[in-house]
């Protein structure tokens, strides 16, 4: 929603006082003409009592699909909270709201929610009353990524890259953007230290941490939405979304009705996230390189107790061997794992570029082996992996994206499931990583398998 509405002049009406205590009530079956997210996510915090001693809704899931607005309709909602919402702490004194908004990465902030972020208070400046629009007026602190407004409070941008990291600091408001590319060890830490509430968003294309964790508690309210639900969306788009979903019933699932999509075709369903690797003898590297627009992905595998335990120490685009050199020897030193040039650890590498590889051996790494390619290698490489008890993958946000996009191929005649990969999606090379660290593992002879 990029103008104002009924819905805005709602909020702006309850400025200066809370809501009611019923008006986090709002349902998804109401005759709702604005947007959904938008009316909901503003209504949920205007609700809420932090001092309260009884149960209250303080965890929001918005579930959705595509064009559905999520993100940028919550960042409108949390405009509007930051300059309306009045917080009091135990000593009864107002303090400024805080609201802090997290992405998997900067890069991906950058793209999204802080760029949504400047397109809602141009909307605001372009739509408003003259007489309103100082009262949205920013400061942007461009090296701490945070916005502070006239009144005080702040919206701020971060990434964590751990559940440690994420310990730092208090906020009353914090938003998950794309929560499905953040570990579980994050969430937890930045809902436990949200003041007020904890917002979310993302596409289920499938069940993630928040199904496993958080769904059906008590404090948690869903809200699943979709392009319908958002007045902005052209009818052209609605025409291709109606057409594109007609011809895959998995997709309309997941990116138009905003359900949660099936584990059918995920080729590893049953990761176990964990916050760091076993000490094992047992250890081989693997390296997937990548090109100018795709990621080159170095792993180090690990076997314990019958258990495959997998880490992504790097994964990064545009990398030649020198640079790729650079980044082994960095990791190694940053992650204690040695001098790879002298230990007898092997890194498995993509056999499709074998001069790379010599390049890296005469680098001085020259345990830098071509990983075995060719008809039935990557069935026989999945089929490997599923071998183990379990596989255990220290948790990463794109260790993540690449386990819920690493989906077997369907037959484009029957529509069934093949054994072979999609290599469409180009979220592939930590997976490939791990299967040529597998095999370096096979070299050692130490694989405990039972």
């Amino acid at each position: 929603m990029k103008k104002s509405s009924a819905a805005q002049s709602q909020a702006l009406h309850i400025w200066g006082e809370q809501a009611p205590s019923d008006s986090g009530r709002l349902l998804l079956d109401n005759p709702i003409v604005e947007s959904v997210v938008f009316v909901t996510t503003l209504s949920f915090i205007f609700a809420i009592d932090p001092h309260a001693e009884r149960q209250q809704k303080t965890f929001l899931s918005h579930q959705g699909g595509t064009w559905s607005g999520k993100t940028y309709s919550i960042i409108q909602a949390l405009v509007f909270a930051a300059i309306a919402y009045k917080y009091y702490n135990k000593k009864g004194k107002q303090e400024p709201l805080s609201i802090l908004i997290v992405g998997q990465d900067v890069p991906n902030l950058k793209k999204g929610a802080i760029k949504d972020f400047e397109s809602v208070i141009r909307s605001i400046v372009d739509d408003f009353p003259e007489a309103l629009r100082p009262i949205f007026d920013y400061k942007y602190n461009k090296t701490d990524k945070i916005a502070t407004f006239a009144n005080g409070a702040t919206i701020g941008f971060a990434s964590f890259k751990d559940g440690q990291d994420a310990k730092s600091g208090k906020r009353h408001i914090t938003f998950v953007n794309e929560a499905n590319g953040i570990g579980w060890a994050v969430a937890e830490q930045l809902e436990f230290r949200s003041k007020v509430c904890t917002i979310i968003d993302y596409n289920s294309d499938a069940p993630f941490w928040y199904h496993h964790k958080m769904h059906g508690k008590k404090h948690v309210q869903l809200c699943i939405s979709n392009f319908t639900h958002n007045p902005g969306v052209d009818q052209k788009t609605k025409r291709e979304l109606v057409a594109k979903g007609r011809q895959n019933p998995e997709w309309r699932k997941v990116y138009i009705n905003g359900q949660t999509g099936s584990t059918e075709a995920i080729i590893y369903p049953n990761i176990t996230w964990v916050d760091k690797m076993p000490e094992s003898d047992d250890v081989s590297y693997g390296l997937d390189f990548g090109f100018s627009n795709s990621k080159t992905a170095f792993v180090k595998c690990a076997v314990s107790d019958g258990k495959l335990y997998v880490q992504l120490l790097f994964y990064a685009t545009g990398l030649l061997a020198p640079d790729i050199a650079k980044e082994i020897a960095k990791v190694s030193k940053q992650h204690k794992l040695g001098n790879l040039k002298a230990n007898k650890r092997f890194i498995m590498a993509d056999g499709a570029s074998p001069d790379t590889i010599a390049h890296l051996r005469r680098l001085g790494y020259k345990r830098t082996m071509a990983a075995k390619k060719g008809k039935g290698s990557v069935r026989d490489g999945i089929a490997l992996v599923k071998s183990f008890e379990e596989v255990c993958i220290v948790d990463n946000p794109a260790f993540r994206l690449e386990q819920q996009s690493y989906k077997y191929l369907k037959d484009p005649m029957t529509g069934e499931l093949t054994n072979e990969p999609d290599k469409n999606t180009g979220k592939d090379h930590a997976m490939d990583a791990m299967r040529y660290g597998i095999q370096g593992l096979r070299y050692t002879n130490k694989m405990q398998r039972n």
